[in-house]
């Protein structure tokens, strides 16, 4: 007896419950029977499924593809992914879509996957998650930002720790996003700390060239040409921002817009003051938007502005970025659904429709499934939003076939 069961383990034969050879992956019904397995004692059939490694893949990606009417089948594929060491981007996809399924345990081990095989483009559906209803999923959620996010996502934290006043009755929650919030910003200055160093270290001795310069009698000098006379100055656009006219209106707005450019640095000087006036600031964004110039250079406070306390600065934020975003600016946009105020949360989701891309059409699914409100009217414009986002990439992947 024992003879032939050293010869069954030199031939390869693995002794887990069930028997696969090295070369075989497992049947779907056999990852499904081991998925299962002893579900009174959790780690059972995991354990063993984590020992099957790349074997079960296969298996894994067939039954993720079905559905079924067993999401633990799908809950436990992603928990057993997270504890094998192997290359799982085949399943990024799955794991995405999974923070949109109706069951919580889905959820949550869709975030805590995408924690190791995700990356900051991922985000955005993440986001969303810090609004759902489920205790235990905002926290997972928090975690998995600061594993994978980037600098916008630390402007969507900004944004979510100052609108989502539901989710911020919740104390332990409100830290433990901050904590994470801290976490990623840490991450994020050691990494460009380390970039910078090693560009300097790369970088040739610029004192030789200069000194050759001075040697060979050529001035080093910078010059900064500023045209006085076009160019208007803070205390005149501030002037023009505030006049209001006997029937509430604002007359000098329409001449700032007719200014164009020659405002622009005023406007950078204004939106830097430390005390600036929440209405200056939300004046600006909302004359910017009527501006036909290149306004990128306002692309960062726009994004900043959106984490603004005054709610009429985050709407004037939001509907600039429309026009000057891009799909990385949508994560904190997405932060920016869960505003206190309806109107923020409706500015917030147009605006996704003209700078989101597939992720974002996911965030909108993730967010629709699990949020707290229970304003159906508000559901059903966001749902309307969502799709327009749709039908967008679709006809431009159309276009591009």
């Amino acid at each position: 007896m024992i003879a032939n069961t050293i010869a069954l383990i030199l031939a390869g034969v693995s002794f887990i419950g069930l028997s696969f050879s090295n070369e075989d992956s497992p049947t779907v019904d056999e990852v499904t029977e081991l998925l299962r397995e002893n579900e009174d004692n959790f780690s059972a059939g995991h354990q063993k499924l984590e020992k099957l490694g790349e074997k079960a893949f296969p298996a894994y990606v067939k039954i993720l593809d079905r559905g079924g009417p067993f999401p633990s089948d799908i809950s436990n594929i992603f928990y057993v992914l997270t504890q094998v060491k192997a290359d799982r981007s085949r399943f990024l996809e799955y794991a995405i879509n999974g923070l949109a399924h109706k069951n919580v345990s889905v959820r949550y081990n869709a975030v805590q996957l995408l924690a190791q095989i995700g990356c900051a483009k991922d985000t955005a559906p993440v986001v969303a998650l810090l609004s759902d209803k489920q205790w235990e999923i905002p926290f997972a959620a928090a975690k998995t930002l600061a594993a994978i996010g980037d600098r916008r996502t630390v402007d969507a934290f900004d944004v979510w720790l100052q609108t989502d006043g539901i989710q911020r009755e919740d104390r332990q929650l409100l830290e433990h996003v901050k904590k994470c919030r801290e976490e990623l910003k840490a991450r994020l200055d050691k990494a460009a700390s380390e970039k910078k160093k090693l560009a300097e270290w790369k970088q040739p001795r610029m004192f030789t060239l200069m000194s050759a310069m001075f040697s060979m009698g050529i001035p080093y000098t910078e010059i900064l040409i500023q045209d006085k006379g076009q160019t208007l100055g803070a205390s005149e656009v501030k002037d023009l921002l505030r006049y209001q006219d006997k029937n509430q209106y604002f007359p000098g707005h329409e001449t700032l817009i007719r200014s164009g450019e020659t405002a622009f640095p005023a406007y950078v000087q204004i939106l830097e003051e430390k005390d600036a006036f929440a209405k200056d600031i939300s004046a600006i964004f909302g004359i910017l938007a009527k501006v036909k110039a290149d306004r990128s250079r306002f692309l960062e406070h726009a994004i900043h502005g959106l984490s603004h306390k005054i709610y009429r600065v985050r709407e004037s934020a939001v509907q600039l970025l429309a026009q000057i975003g891009s799909e990385r600016d949508s994560v904190p946009v997405v932060a920016m659904l869960s505003d206190d105020h309806r109107e923020g949360t409706l500015a917030a989701a147009k605006t996704l429709t003209a700078i989101g891309n597939q992720r974002t059409v996911i965030a909108f699914d993730v967010w629709l499934q699990n949020n707290r409100r229970e304003d159906r009217e508000l559901l059903r414009k966001i749902e309307t939003y969502r799709d327009e986002l749709n039908a967008r990439l679709d006809k431009e992947g159309k276009a591009k076939k």
